[in-house]
């Protein structure tokens, strides 16, 4: 008769388990992650070119198409060409243009809008891989517990 290994079992369909969640679960989140990316990127590349001004799509001032576009990856984003900018924004009339692209894009990272892109794939990697360490290590303490507290090496 041969003996059934309880332990090795159920490693084996953790494994099988696992691999599937990680897999699925990385290609579900993925999509989210590379906008965050690439609006990050977006972002990064408009200020370092310094002739569009950021502004949240929900405070802008003039019209749609006239004075502002949206952002193309994002409806959270609106742009505005810097003159166009402080036309409608006095407040920024006598700054130099680099000085008003750095104080949009310094007010757009204070607020929630500005994305985190590896902030992101940090907590969904945590998410991919710690679910099942942790369903690993509570079916090891429930075998361990139904074992009689035994040790493995002594059966």
């Amino acid at each position: 008769m041969v003996r059934v290994n309880v332990r090795r079992g159920f490693f084996r369909i953790w494994l099988l388990t696992s691999a599937i969640w990680i897999t699925v679960i990385s290609f579900s989140t993925s999509g989210e992650t590379y906008k965050q990316f690439h609006t990050a990127y977006g972002l990064h590349k408009a200020q370092s070119e310094g002739s569009h001004v950021p502004v949240s799509c929900t405070e802008t001032r003039g019209t749609e198409q006239n004075d502002y576009y949206p952002d193309s990856g994002s409806v959270l984003f609106c742009w505005y060409n810097t003159g166009q900018f402080k036309k409608l924004y006095p407040e920024y009339v006598m700054a130099s243009d680099r000085a008003t692209v750095d104080a949009a894009f310094t007010r757009l990272q204070a607020s929630w809008l500005w994305p985190t892109p590896w902030e992101t794939l940090g907590w969904e990697i945590l998410f991919v891989l710690g679910t099942p360490l942790v369903v690993l290590a509570l079916g090891n303490a429930t075998l361990w517990a139904f074992s009689g507290f035994r040790n493995p090496a002594t059966e």
